[in-house]
């Protein structure tokens, strides 16, 4: 049997436009969105950490799913955060947040979206956005807060000032009760 070299060319040829035709742009685009829109993206980073120490101890350790880091602007945005903060006690303040923007020259850090705050006193608090201020080793939100002590009391409020392990709370326009009083 003879070999034939255009035929085998054309038939090989034909397979391929098949294949390639039974995939469309679109569903690449589906799969896989674009994670990072901003236009103004510097590096883009997946898997991202960062860890800030308080002499020869670790202060915090912060990850994220993926970052943007805007060098022009001395920012890195974060997005699917997850933040453990160590203090003063034997077990981390665990934070997690949908984004996230961290302030490389003060440290501080602005987060937003499904924001919870996990203290090692067993006090979550619950809201939507959450401004960091590492110098002044506080939390402070302008939005609903809702706190759950260890007791089981719920504390709620349209903001609040805390410091990082939310052992001491100052609500704004708060609210508090136990549970099996509502």
């Amino acid at each position: 049997m003879k070999f034939n070299q255009s035929r085998f060319t054309l038939t090989a040829l034909m397979w391929v436009s098949l294949l390639l035709s039974s995939c469309s742009v679109d569903t690449f685009e589906q799969v896989a969105p674009a994670k990072f829109s901003d236009p103004e993206a510097g590096i883009e980073i997946e898997n991202f950490s960062a860890v800030s120490f308080d002499g020869q101890k670790t202060a915090w350790n912060l990850k994220a799913q993926y970052a943007n880091l805007l060098e022009k602007k001395q920012q890195t945005k974060v997005h699917m955060v997850h933040l453990l903060y160590y203090g003063d006690q034997s077990e981390p303040t665990d934070i997690t947040a949908d984004e996230g923007i961290l302030f490389e020259a003060d440290k501080n850090l602005f987060l937003r979206g499904n924001v919870i705050v996990k203290s090692p006193n067993g006090r979550i608090l619950y809201t939507e956005e959450l401004k960091w201020s590492d110098a002044r080793n506080e939390l402070r939100s302008d939005t609903r807060v809702k706190i759950i002590m260890s007791s089981g009391d719920i504390l709620e409020g349209n903001g609040l000032l805390a410091d990082r392990n939310l052992t001491r709370i100052e609500l704004v326009g708060g609210s508090g009760f136990h549970p099996s009083e509502k």
